[in-house]
This record gives structure tokens, sequence and C-alpha cells, in this order.
């Protein structure tokens, strides 16, 4: 729900704090080539997930306590990741032309699925790029 509804990358949500869940907004670290870290506001519909996700925890803790620390070779965001991936065939959601070896369904979908609702909605592009990290228009 958090990647669908902050159009975040899967690592940058793996990897938030409850110190990053604070004044309503979400404080994502930068991801790929963003210059700084960046907010973006709780959406209404994730504020009782976030509230219960930090209860009785200290603002250093993790929001996502369940995933595996992250390792040289492998990031905090792997296991669930390949969760999703799992969960994905499981349903039988496999977008795929013969040629690709991938499917077109994959976390990242969330991202492009958010990015096109705030198109959709209106939402100037600026906006778009700022919420999603994005520092031009290129889209995926």
């Amino acid at each position: 729900m958090i990647a669908a509804l902050t159009g975040a990358r899967i690592n940058v949500i793996c990897e938030l704090r409850v110190r990053d869940c604070t004044d309503g907004a979400f404080k994502f670290k930068p991801a790929k080539q963003e210059p700084a870290a960046r907010r973006v506001p709780i959406h209404p519909d994730l504020k009782e997930i976030v509230e219960r996700r930090i209860k009785r925890k200290g603002p250093a803790e993790f929001l996502f306590d369940e995933c595996p620390e992250a390792t040289t070779k492998r990031p905090r965001s792997a296991a669930p990741s390949q969760a999703f991936t799992r969960y994905r065939r499981d349903l039988e959601v496999d977008e795929r032309a013969e040629w690709k070896r991938q499917s077109n369904v994959d976390f990242h979908s969330f991202r492009r699925w958010f990015t096109t609702k705030a198109e959709q909605a209106g939402q100037l592009p600026h906006i778009i790029d700022a919420v999603t990290g994005h520092s031009d228009r290129a889209r995926h």
C-alpha cells in the first residue's frame, strides 16, 4: 500500500524508520540519483497502518522490522521483493511478451501506477517529480 500511495521504491520503503514517519509525512532516503531525502505526505489510507507499525517502537527502529538486515550483497528489500514475485506468480498475474524473460508486472509497477494516477488526477509534472524523486520528466 505504501508503494501504491507514495510512488516510492521498495528499497526506500524497507529502510523507513519510525523517525521517518512523523508529522504526517514519510521522509524517504535518497535513492538512485536523487540529491537529497524527500518528504512525502502520508496518505489518509496509510495512517492506521503506520500508527500500528510504529506503536511501542523507538525512533531508530524500522517500520518494517521483519525485513532481514542488509548485507554487503543483499539489501533489506531483497526478501520483500522476492515475496512479491511469489505472490504475483501465485495469483498468476504475469504480463509478458513471449520474447521477454521477465514479467512487466513487478513491485516497480506500483510506482508506475502512482505516476499514471497522479497524471490522470491533473497533478502538475513538477509535483509528481518531487513526490516520486524524479529529477526530470523521464518516466518509466
